[in-house]
């Protein structure tokens, strides 16, 4: 982990996430996440928003590995969230709505 982003919502939300290199390994624990690519020191582009009640699996089987992959992530933005699965599905869908990623339906 070496820095902290907000990204805001199509609602307004501001939400925190911690950035780390896309192959750190990461404890138990429910979390809402972002594949990213770093397109300058600093400053990413979402290439898939996601939420899991386990963020130790996260890689593991992703549907969506492929076109994280072919999108060059460089990545993940990691925000340890709540145990209610809606919640944290809420979140992701507030940020799709705005970033309109290239890996989320």
């Amino acid at each position: 982990m070496f820095e902290q982003t907000v990204w805001v919502g199509r609602s307004g939300k501001q939400y925190k996430y911690q950035v780390y290199h896309l192959n750190d390994k990461f404890d138990a624990v429910p979390a809402n996440y972002i594949f990213v690519k770093e397109v300058e020191p600093g400053w990413f582009i979402p290439i898939y928003f996601g939420q899991t009640s386990d963020m130790s699996k996260v890689r593991e089987n992703h549907p969506k590995w492929q076109c994280i992959l072919q999108n060059r992530a460089t990545h993940l933005c990691v925000h340890k969230s709540s145990r209610d699965e809606l919640r944290r599905v809420a979140e992701a869908n507030n940020l799709v709505l705005k970033y309109k990623p290239v890996c989320n339906d």
